[in-house]
């Protein structure tokens, strides 16, 4: 995984601990495009993401009822890395940005908006260009799917080539049960410059994420109350833990069935469960307001592998569970 590298917006102000926290991780400046001597520089990264059914609305039969697939290889010249990573959908993970038991804003860790570099982008040498990898799959169980390519809209004039994406739900999804293992296998670009890969991935478990009488008691607790979040466990050497392990939290206040304000992002060790302070939710821009919280839970995997010039490229394999908790 890339070291922490920060892209923040006020981050210093905009997070905080909300369970057991450790230290920090460094702060660093993120550019609005030009970089004053950058260097050419290559970013691939493939997402693969698997949903299961919000509790209420489940199938006792349904493993998996969403699945997504990204993919992008980035050519770059004279343009800020961290820049790049938000105009081509490649940010820096959750992990990267937050330690184990810290909080933020998500509009604190990744801004919305950015300034885009000079328009006159020929003199300069600037340049953003997504390369064709050829035909793309991905095989999940006894499923296989083909992930098309399409043109990146002519939108940014330092900006140009091809992306991968697929996003499909129930029913449309092939009939599948839950995969141990994830492949992604490229046939490679029309020059050599991408060549052919295949790479593998577990497939992290399914979080199942509940909750229980006693955790609305909690919400009323003193001191503001605590919003308590239940999920099974990811246990990988069977000792019942794994300390290394650890899970996002997206949490989207609601009023009367509707978005409310700001969303929540926060890490936290994948222990079971997790408590965190409402009165420090808050303080980071949750809506008092809201009656209710949708709760998304990932449980992500990381790997690095090498695609010709594409050295460190990473393959990202992610679950998600949600839920949507009543606060009053």
């Amino acid at each position: 995984m890339r070291a922490p590298a920060l892209l923040v917006l006020g981050f210093a102000v905009g997070l905080t601990a909300c369970t057991d926290a450790g230290p920090g991780p460094g702060t660093g400046e993120g550019g609005n495009g030009a970089a004053d001597g950058a260097e050419d520089l290559r970013l691939g990264r493939v997402h693969v993401v698997l949903s299961t059914p919000e509790a209420e609305d489940a199938d006792v039969d349904a493993e998996v009822d969403g699945f997504e697939l990204t993919a992008r290889f980035a050519m770059v010249r004279g343009l800020d890395e961290e820049f790049v990573r938000a105009r081509a959908d490649m940010p820096d993970l959750l992990e990267d940005l937050l330690n184990p038991g810290q909080c933020a804003a998500e509009s604190a860790l990744w801004p919305a908006e950015l300034a885009d570099p000079a328009t006159d982008v020929s003199e300069l040498g600037q340049e953003l260009l997504l390369v064709d990898a050829g035909e793309l799959e991905v095989q999940f169980g006894s499923a296989r799917l083909e992930v098309p390519l399409t043109l990146v809209p002519d939108l940014l004039p330092y900006m140009s080539g091809v992306e991968y994406a697929y996003f499909a739900d129930s029913p449309v999804l092939p009939e599948m049960d839950d995969p141990d293992t994830v492949t992604v296998a490229a046939a490679g670009g029309l020059t050599d410059e991408l060549p052919a890969f295949t790479v593998e991935s577990p497939m992290p478990s399914a979080l199942a994420l509940s909750y229980t009488a006693e955790d609305l008691g909690s919400l009323n607790g003193p001191d503001g109350g605590a919003l308590v979040v239940r999920w099974d466990a990811q246990d990988d050497d069977g000792d019942g833990d794994d300390d290394d392990a650890a899970v996002g939290l997206r949490l989207t206040p609601m009023l009367s069935g509707e978005p409310l304000g700001d969303d929540i992002v926060c890490l936290v060790a994948d222990r079971g469960q997790t408590r965190l302070d409402l009165t420090e939710l808050r303080t980071l821009g949750f809506a008092p307001d809201a009656d209710a919280v949708r709760i998304e839970a990932s449980r992500t995997r990381t790997s690095l592998f090498d695609a010709g010039a594409w050295s460190g490229t990473e393959l990202v394999v992610e679950r998600r569970d949600a839920a949507e908790l009543p606060l009053r």
